[in-house]
């Protein structure tokens, strides 16, 4: 039989002797204990218990490691609330539990993290691009009643056309910086009048107009900017304004 080792990380040490003995050393403090057999016996059918779950027990587990860090911790203060309570009020299911959840917890806060880095990437991309995007002439606000050829639009190509609600690919005469224009109405059902309509203009990212680009028909994905940039519009009286998105 030869010694076997345990555990080897910075702190802690514990190896398996050639008649079975289990020494555990504090690497910091260079303090070696060895378990008496009750002790490890109690280890001993823990690792059953984890095994039976079918987890692995070899040394890039997980869930090993957190068990013989408790084992260590526990036995560095023999006889202490931290001993009694590892050797004698848990049970072997009660410390598998406990490191099994622990590292399913990790695991979701580990992907909420790297979620919330995403998000927060996308949001500081997003803010970059809004507060850069064109030049003063596209990001200009247009006098009240400007005519369409006044303005430094120009439709490049139509996405989709119908009498009550239009979009096209637009860009900037001067600048290149394309847009998603769009025109909609509202029928007046009572017939004083001619039918009130808006216009919008909404600044797209290269990779946005490209998507765009294609010739695919548009989905809900492809158009989940809108509403949630600042964007031009034309309201129904020729007055133009910036919207915020919230308004």
């Amino acid at each position: 039989m030869i010694a076997r080792v345990f555990l080897d990380n910075d702190m802690w040490l514990i190896v398996s002797g050639l008649f079975g003995g289990l020494k555990v050393t504090l690497k910091p403090r260079n303090i070696t204990i060895k378990a008496s057999r009750f002790e490890r016996s109690h280890l001993y059918n823990i690792l059953d218990e984890l095994k039976n779950r079918g987890h692995r027990i070899k040394q890039d587990s997980a869930e090993l490691t957190s068990i013989l860090v408790m084992f260590s911790e526990a036995l560095l203060g023999r006889g202490d609330a931290r001993w009694q309570t590892f050797f004698h009020v848990m049970s072997c299911e009660s410390v598998v539990d406990s490191v099994i959840n622990e590292n399913i917890q990790q695991q979701k806060i580990n992907i909420q993290t790297g979620l919330h880095l995403a998000n927060l990437d996308a949001e500081f991309k997003e803010k970059v691009f809004v507060d850069n995007y064109g030049c003063s002439k596209c990001r200009k606000l247009p006098d009240a009643g400007a005519g369409y050829n006044d303005l430094s639009f120009r439709k490049v190509k139509t996405l989709y056309d119908t009498s009550h609600e239009s979009s096209w690919l637009s860009e900037c005469k001067y600048c290149k910086q394309h847009f998603l224009e769009r025109f909609r109405d509202r029928i007046d059902w009572t017939g004083q009048g001619k039918d009130p309509m808006w216009m919008y203009w909404t600044p797209l990212t290269p990779e946005e107009f490209e998507l765009m680009n294609k010739g695919e028909e548009l989905t809900g994905d492809m158009l989940s900017f809108i509403g949630k940039r600042t964007y031009l519009e034309c309201d129904s009286e020729d007055k133009y304004s910036w919207k915020s998105p919230k308004e």
